[in-house]
């Protein structure tokens, strides 16, 4: 399933990518192990993600949550929820990748392991950032459980905003 999704996420052919990530991402449901799963959906996010026309990319990838929310280890879980975060925050939809990473917010909640939970939430802050959520995003790392976790989130986020104004404004320095 990783191999599929990502020769699809590489394709670039719309329709033809949207069903084979549609049927990747049912293969990827009934899948029991929470490791096997949650790399196949990752590689799928990822694919959505790179195929940033996808017209069904929202719904694949609220697809892709549902399943996540299953995965009941830690890191499984936080790898999923990173992969699904980072192509949100690449397809630039903002009314659905808003709720999406809301979504995801609740289920990396739900980790047990702080430092996977961490992991999970700093990739959904910059994923927020990239979206202009600026608000959330800036709260969301209040959520991390070391200080350092919420600096390495801040400072991902800063970077995001940095880029962002870099090319908009000039600053001079006296």
């Amino acid at each position: 399933l990783i191999a599929i999704a990502e020769a699809h996420g590489k394709l670039k052919q719309l329709p033809e990518a949207s069903q084979r990530l549609q049927e990747a991402l049912l293969s990827a449901h009934q899948i029991d192990g929470s490791y096997v799963k949650a790399g196949a959906l990752s590689a799928i996010a990822e694919a959505i993600g790179e195929i940033k026309q996808l017209p069904e990319a929202s719904q694949r990838l609220q697809e892709a949550l549902l399943s996540a929310h299953q995965i009941d280890g830690s890191s499984d879980k936080a790898g999923a929820l990173i992969a699904i975060a980072e192509a949100h925050g690449e397809l630039k939809q903002l009314p659905e990748a808003s709720q999406r990473l809301q979504e995801a917010l609740l289920s990396a909640h739900q980790i047990d392991d702080s430092n996977q939970k961490a992991w999970a939430l700093i990739a959904i802050a910059e994923a927020q950032a990239k979206l202009d959520l600026w608000r959330r995003a800036r709260l969301t790392p209040m959520k991390c459980p070391v200080d350092e976790q919420k600096a390495e989130a801040l400072a991902g986020i800063l970077t995001t905003w940095a880029e962002r104004n870099e090319e908009s404004s000039k600053v001079d320095i006296i």
